[in-house]
């Protein structure tokens, strides 16, 4: 009858999964031991499984699930089970189903307070007893390191043609390193355990009389896991390790490790990375970019300096040895713009093979004025406001009117209280430090920088309650030199007043926000 162990269920916080791994080890192991059944081994178990795309073994502890994976493996029994622990106790507990009628033939527990390794040899050995009926009293585990001159036997010889390959004998967690000579064991029978990173293990019973010397050798096969591999957009060709597997979407098997990845598809720059598979299930999503050419875009004259733009957006200025810029396959608008040139707006088509070099003669403008502007696009107005913090003033409101070179503004705001002067107690009993003023500026220059005169006048409001309000407190004029970066502009300048309360002159300074319109 063939039978198959499934991986208990793991149901505890204090076993790990490699220790559930060798748990089912041993179930297999001492299954062989009763001599009633032939055992798929481990291996051989998760190798169908694989190739039947089923998901996982772990966790099958019901009929219906052990039923589904022995008619999967062709078994006529499955055995399921799980370990759990409720408080110093753990329980492993087992199920034997009959994969025809799917009934469960035979239940078997086994608690103990002893830990794991009072529950790996003797209730595991409890569990194999009651679901087969069969006393393995008398089946023992070889103590390797125990072997005298009157048990030493048999000998074994082991190679493998895996490099790095291991190997256990029974329950013994020494491992031995493969190649070796002439082990000594005691004779009987003796479950071999053959294992290496990347590879699946290889469980081998062998059965040794004595006196035999036994030479056994193992080539492990390679752990796979299956590679969900997707790329944007989908239809690329997908290379591994330098062999051509299909085009994406792709599910194939691939062995355990790193693996040289390639994917290419026309129109797009290739893709190329190391992919590591390490385990069952990998996915991987690679989102392709479009492939760029190197496109030149000159000028007649070389010496213009004009200003390339590229659909719409600003690239830089053409050199004399032209501009180059890299640009997918595709219908671009192109504009180009000088001083003392006409603008060019035109549409060039980057191909993926071809020189992708253009090159535009520049018109000279003939009729100009005001700054060597077309009289077709006379100079516009402008209108605009913002906000600015400073010195004197705290917080200044402005809007501003700006024609070709010339600008006019006008501001309201908070200052700080003025330093200097008379003593305002003088003039009322209960002087304030509310400030409040206006200013016209007038300027001349560009959106970049201007040079500004400017008069104003500030007023102080009163605490005194039978007083005025509100004082006529210092009119000042000035000159400030204005620098515009973006939407933010800085200002510096000076400033004279009257001087009759307060000191004749102050510098100036402040930092704004504003925008402009044009119309």
């Amino acid at each position: 009858m063939r039978i198959s162990v499934l991986d208990p269920d793991n149901r505890t916080l204090s076993i790990s999964s490699d220790q559930i791994k060798t748990i089912t080890d041993r179930i297999e192991y001492l299954l062989v031991q009763t001599q009633l059944f032939n055992v798929i081994t481990i291996s051989q178990r998760d190798k169908i499984l694989r190739e039947q795309r089923f998901q996982s073994a772990s966790g099958c502890v019901d009929a219906q699930c052990a039923v589904e994976i022995g008619q999967l493996l062709g078994a006529g029994l499955m055995v399921g089970g799980a370990v759990s622990e409720m408080g110093e106790v753990l329980i492993l507990s087992a199920q034997e189903f009959n994969v025809s009628t799917g009934e469960i033939v035979a239940v078997a527990e086994y608690s103990t307070t002893g830990g794991i390794t009072d529950l790996y040899f003797t209730g595991i050995q409890s569990l194999v007893e009651q679901i087969t009926g069969v006393s393995l009293k008398n089946v023992a585990l070889p103590a390797l390191s125990g072997i005298t001159d009157s048990t030493r036997a048999a000998y074994l010889t082991v190679n493998s043609s895996t490099d790095g390959a291991s190997l256990t004998i029974d329950a013994d967690t020494t491992a031995y390193q493969i190649p070796f000579e002439n082990l000594p064991l005691p004779a009987g029978f003796h479950q071999l355990r053959v294992f290496a990173n990347g590879y699946e293990d290889i469980i081998h019973q062998l059965q040794m009389g004595e006196g035999d010397t036994l030479y056994r050798t193992f080539k492990l096969p390679v752990k796979t896991g299956q590679l969900n591999l997707n790329s944007v957009p989908d239809g690329a060709e997908v290379w591994l390790d330098e062999i051509f597997q299909g085009l994406s979407p792709l599910q194939i098997l691939v062995p355990y490790g790193d693996h040289d990845l390639l994917i290419k598809k026309e129109g797009y720059r290739d893709y190329s990375g190391v992919l590591r598979l390490w385990e069952a299930v990998n996915y991987k999503l690679v989102k392709l970019h479009p492939a760029v050419y190197p496109v030149t875009i000159r000028t007649i004259p070389v010496t213009a300096r004009s200003k390339l733009y590229i659909s719409r957006k600003y690239i830089g200025r053409i050199n004399e040895n032209g501009r180059v810029v890299e640009l997918s396959p595709g219908t671009y608008d192109i504009r180009i713009s000088s001083k003392d040139y006409e603008e060019i707006n035109g549409v060039i088509v980057i191909e993926e093979a071809g020189q992708n070099t253009f090159t535009y003669s520049l018109k000279e403008r003939t009729d100009t004025a005001l700054g060597g502007k077309d009289r077709e696009n006379p100079p516009e107005f402008k209108l605009g406001g913002g906000v600015s913090l400073g010195y004197p003033a705290i917080v200044n409101y402005q809007i501003k009117l700006q024609y070709d070179f010339f600008r006019i503004e006008y501001s309201a705001g908070f200052a700080n209280k003025l330093t200097g002067g008379l003593d305002l107690s003088q003039i009322v009993e209960h002087p304030g430090d509310g400030i409040s003023g206006s200013q016209w500026q007038f300027g001349i220059g560009t959106h970049k920088a201007s040079i500004n005169f400017v008069f104003g006048r500030t007023n102080m409001y009163t605490r005194d309650p039978e007083g005025s309000g509100r004082l006529p407190y210092w009119a000042y004029k000035g000159l400030t030199l204005r620098k515009q970066s973006s939407m933010l502009y800085y200002e510096v300048g000076w400033l004279w007043g009257d001087g009759e309360i307060y000191k004749r002159e102050y510098f100036y300074a402040a930092v704004g926000f504003g925008f402009s319109v044009g119309f």
